[in-house]
């Protein structure tokens, strides 16, 4: 799903610039022996309502919600890459590993993993500390367990999927300006894992990738809004589909291979139908040198 540029069918005549983003969080993300770590990965909308670029969540242990803990920022995010204009967030995943323990003399990770894709969207403000986010995760059936022993051999992968179709395909008015407190936007389901406590004080990597589309402002640079061009769509069907099978195994797709087949299906029918549309064209020419594409 990541690997075409395409566009919900509600954007097909709209000249957008697809901006593929990731951060990299490894300081902070260590488990201890008082309070498991809570994170939540999704889209960010400030106070005013603005799709903030490059913010996709926090992460923090124990302490009341509020303004605490640290905010998951992008690394065009922290540079301020991001132009004005209107945006949407196309899609969120990550990839959690475990660096192994920290503690003096301990070999082997103790502690363990929840992780998984919500149904909905969860709000910081819906719980007041981050000690409440981990104690309702515990309860979630549909998340996953992953040791940190395992997390040590073999990473996991999750995504989130559309939970609203028309907040999902709508562009909103963009910032690239930090928001704590935040609301989840309504498009994408939240992505929860949770840290368990551990004497061994187990080390953790959390890789976020994460799609903007995003129309620029007429008044930004001409060279950005030059990029935008008119992206080849899907239809609904196959989406419907493949949001389905992302809601049947909480966005981790390595569990069960009936669902994996299922899911390959879908990607190969992506792909045929996408392989014999015409590439969308730069609207910047490029006389003997091949087009960047965003």
């Amino acid at each position: 799903m990541a690997a075409a540029t395409w566009v919900p069918p509600a954007l097909k005549s709209t000249p957008l610039v697809r901006v593929r983003d990731y951060g990299n969080f490894t300081t902070g993300l260590i488990t201890g022996a008082a309070n498991s770590v809570a994170i939540l990965v999704q889209p960010c909308l400030s106070s005013t309502n603005l799709l903030v670029q490059g913010q996709v969540g926090k992460f923090g242990a124990g302490a009341t919600l509020g303004s605490a803990g640290t905010v998951l920022q992008t690394f065009q995010g922290v540079s301020g890459a991001y132009v004005t204009g209107r945006a949407r967030c196309h899609r969120i995943g990550v990839t959690l590993a475990c660096l192994g323990p920290t503690a003096a003399g301990a070999l082997l990770p103790t502690s363990y993993v929840r992780i998984g894709s919500c149904r909905s969207v969860v709000n910081p403000s819906d719980f007041t500390t981050f000690a409440d986010i981990a104690n309702w995760a515990g309860g979630k059936s549909e998340f996953h367990t992953r040791t940190g022993y395992e997390l040590m051999l073999k990473p996991v992968h999750c995504c989130t999927y559309p939970v609203d179709m028309i907040e999902w395909e709508s562009l909103k008015t963009a910032t690239n300006v930090t928001s704590i407190p935040y609301s989840g936007d309504d498009a994408l389901g939240t992505i929860v894992i949770i840290l368990s406590t551990a004497s061994t004080l187990d080390q953790y990597n959390l890789t976020v990738h994460v799609d903007y589309d995003i129309l620029p402002s007429d008044d930004q640079s001409s060279l950005v809004h030059s990029c935008a061009v008119v992206h080849p769509s899907l239809p609904m069907s196959i989406l419907d589909g493949a949001v389905s099978a992302a809601s049947s195994v909480a966005g981790v797709f390595e569990k069960g291979m009936q669902v994996a087949g299922s899911v390959g299906r879908i990607a190969s029918a992506i792909h045929q139908f996408t392989s014999p549309l015409p590439r969308a064209y730069p609207s910047i020419a490029m006389r003997g040198v091949p087009a960047l594409t965003m």
